[in-house]
């Protein structure tokens, strides 16, 4: 049987890559950038709201459809962690939280362009799965830190 482990490991106290050295300027940087992703990707959750009755016009659909369009979001909220947090822990959290974003702008870009429900339902559920990245990783490390 194989077992891999692979972990964060530093070179000493005062190695300059440990979060906990960097200085302040720096962890002031990445706290407001963080913020700002999550404060995004959380925002794109209900500002569609607005939209909806534009919506049921837009692709004649009816709005029990729209809310569906709505709600299917969470759903890739609730389930992207089982998938980013396995990821960031083979990955490295970095990279998983870069594909997570970089994986929700596309999908974002798909959902407005998109000409029927079953686009804008599988991209609103793919841009959920790729927001669910920055929540999952940012979780992952103040729980690691603790």
């Amino acid at each position: 049987m194989l077992n891999i482990v692979i972990q964060s490991t530093w070179d000493g106290p005062n190695d300059p890559d440990d979060p906990y050295n960097w200085p302040p300027s720096r962890k002031i940087f990445m706290g407001i950038i963080l913020s700002l992703a999550q404060l995004i990707t959380l925002m794109t959750a209900s500002i569609i709201s607005a939209a909806l009755n534009d919506i049921v016009a837009d692709l004649h659909i009816s709005m029990s459809e729209a809310q569906m369009i709505y709600s299917i979001y969470f759903l890739g909220l609730a389930f992207g962690p089982f998938i980013v947090a396995a990821f960031s822990e083979i990955h490295g959290r970095k990279w998983v939280w870069i594909a997570g974003n970089i994986w929700y702008i596309l999908w974002n870009a798909v959902s407005p362009v998109g000409k029927s429900k079953d686009i804008m339902v599988v991209s609103r559920l793919m841009a959920g799965l790729g927001a669910s990245a920055g929540v999952t990783v940012c979780s992952l490390s103040c729980i690691n830190r603790v």
